[in-house]
């Protein structure tokens, strides 16, 4: 499903709207879940150089699932971005 999305943005026409259908359709996962679907995304978007679009979830996952163990991840990769 989101996976997939990332994987072949295309097939939902483009980067920008695959991740916002992502941030869309995690809203609608257990937090758990979510956090978790965010943080492994974006790292994976992170790693393709995808930076923007990481950053895009990154920021869901501090936002919505701050005390969640993994939002750890979101929040130091969006410093180190930032700085």
């Amino acid at each position: 499903g989101l996976e997939k999305l990332i994987a072949d943005p295309a097939a939902a026409g483009g980067l920008e709207a695959a991740v916002a259908k992502v941030v869309t359709d995690v809203r609608t996962l257990p937090d758990d879940l979510a956090a978790r679907t965010c943080v492994g995304l974006g790292l994976r978007l992170a790693e393709k150089g995808q930076w923007t679009a990481a950053r895009e979830l990154f920021a869901v996952a501090a936002e919505q699932y701050p005390a969640h163990p993994e939002t750890v991840e979101a929040v130091r990769w969006l410093v180190k971005f930032q700085t």
